[in-house]
């Protein structure tokens, strides 16, 4: 006897977004790099699945998401590497805008120091 399950047609899952990813990282010593060139702004961006997936995303937000959980309100995440295509989770920390900013200006902090 057919059930419901059985005789709906059979479609394809939309991969994991690490493995989406997974063809498209450069992961070495420092920096994680996404094999396609940044946005204008030097961010690495990724295309949705599917069309009705909604808009392009920043891949170092999602990555941080996946294994971080959500950025916390009100915070931003911060490239304590100051490379904007770098998408490596342990290379960002979520701070307020201000400080974001005032770390951009300054350029003091780099991951060598900042990351333990």
């Amino acid at each position: 006897m057919a059930t419901v399950e059985s005789t709906m047609p059979k479609t394809r899952k939309p991969q994991d977004f690490l493995d989406q990813l997974a063809d498209k990282i450069l992961i070495g010593d420092g920096c994680w790099k996404m094999r396609a060139k940044p946005n204008q702004k030097g961010y690495a961006r990724l295309k949705p699945l599917r069309r009705d997936a909604g808009a392009t995303s920043l891949v170092h937000k999602r990555l941080w998401e996946h294994f971080n959980g959500p950025v916390p309100d009100g915070l931003e995440l911060d490239h304590l590497c100051r490379d904007r295509s770098c998408v490596r989770p342990d290379h960002l920390e979520p701070v307020t805008h201000a400080e974001n900013i005032r770390r951009g200006l300054t350029g003091k902090i780099n991951h060598r120091n900042a990351i333990k």
